[in-house]
């Protein structure tokens, strides 16, 4: 069931009576998908994501210690919304979910950034995470945080719950990253270090 009809008893929220804001993707939160993230097995955690990673880490509800490399590079960095997102393919529209309608919509806020940038005389943002971290921790209110949801749950039909898993939390986590953009807020960052 979707996490506003649930009882708060079973983790439940009133959402009318007390807007939760956004709330990661599960399958157990009645979507068709769970979100991803995590730490790599491969690449290692570069420096522009340690405060806030090592702050997740120390603080959050995580999985066994031997589950996961927790020196090794965190994901996601972001989130955007992927849900019930109207495209056109083949001249007929449809609905469609998931990271094929999210990433999109971040290379859009990406665009329009880079497109303030080059319109001033500046050079595009080029590799961006860094500045992305850093305007989590300068700018308040660069990234909406999400601090509903986990990623323990996957499965067709109904739900498989591991007993572990990583879940949404103030500050990055490895459910959502640093949260979804607050375009207006990146704007007017970019727009100061003109």
């Amino acid at each position: 069931d979707p996490i506003c009809y649930l009882q708060t008893s079973e983790g439940g929220i009133n959402c009318l009576g007390n807007p939760l804001g956004e709330a990661a993707v599960g399958i157990d939160y009645g979507m068709f998908w769970t979100t991803g993230g995590g730490f790599s097995n491969v690449s290692s955690s570069p420096s522009y994501q340690t405060q806030q990673v090592q702050h997740y880490l120390a603080t959050a509800n995580l999985p066994p210690s031997d589950y996961f490399n927790s020196n090794g590079r965190a994901y996601p960095d972001v989130a955007t919304v992927g849900h019930n997102l109207e495209i056109v393919l083949n001249g007929e529209s449809r609905v469609l979910d998931g990271t094929s309608a999210s990433a999109p919509i971040f290379g859009g806020l990406v665009t329009l950034l880079n497109d303030l940038r080059l319109n001033s005389g500046s050079p595009p943002l080029g590799f961006l995470n860094p500045l992305l971290y850093g305007l989590s921790q300068t700018n308040s209110g660069s990234f909406r945080d999400v601090t509903v949801g986990h990623n323990a749950c996957g499965g067709f039909g109904p739900p498989y719950c591991c007993a572990d898993g990583f879940y949404a939390s103030p500050g990055w986590d490895a459910v959502s990253g640093l949260g979804s953009p607050n375009f207006l807020v990146l704007y007017n960052a970019i727009k100061e270090m003109q």
